[in-house]
């Protein structure tokens, strides 16, 4: 199905690009958190397509990355299983969303995932946000078992509220 108007029609996560050159996908957020993954072609903004739906809801899947070629995306939900939190494999044909696993994460949320090619790892933003108090933390994610290894809190992270990740190469 083809869309036009995807910035007033459709809520997405920041694209991510894939191994094929000029195309990017986003996720789009309905009711429950269902989500759907959609295609983006990088030389034509005017409209997108909707692969098909991740089967995921009750959890906002957020943080695609795009690892070789395989896409990623992470539950935010605090209880690790399947529906829940954890890392999930997105079929790029389909759209369709397989748990991997994950780790609890305590009262903190994967916010946003991000590959570094240099050392082959997935790494990932883990938020808490409550009144008042913000604390983030890198964390590096198995992409066999979605096992999460924390990196260390980040210095400063108390008083801002950090939403996203990018590697530079």
């Amino acid at each position: 199905m083809k869309m036009s108007g995807l910035v007033a029609a459709v809520a997405v996560s920041v694209p991510v690009l894939s191994a094929s050159a000029g195309m990017a996908y986003a996720l789009r957020e309905g009711a429950n958190f269902a989500s759907d993954l959609v295609m983006l072609d990088t030389n034509d903004f005017a409209g997108a397509t909707v692969v098909g739906a991740t089967g995921v809801s009750g959890t906002r899947l957020s943080g695609l990355a795009m690892v070789g070629s395989t896409l990623y995306a992470y539950g935010e939900n605090q209880t690790v299983a399947d529906g829940h939190g954890g890392l999930y494999r997105i079929n790029q044909a389909t759209g369709a969303a397989t748990w991997i696993g994950g780790s609890e994460l305590g009262p903190r949320t994967v916010r946003d995932l991000a590959y570094n090619p240099a050392d082959g790892k997935l790494y990932g933003l883990a938020s808490v946000n409550s009144a008042g108090f913000s604390e983030s933390e890198l964390i590096t994610i198995d992409t066999a078992t979605g096992e999460v290894t924390s990196r260390g809190n980040i210095s400063g992270s108390r008083t801002i509220t950090l939403t996203g990740l990018a590697i530079a190469s």
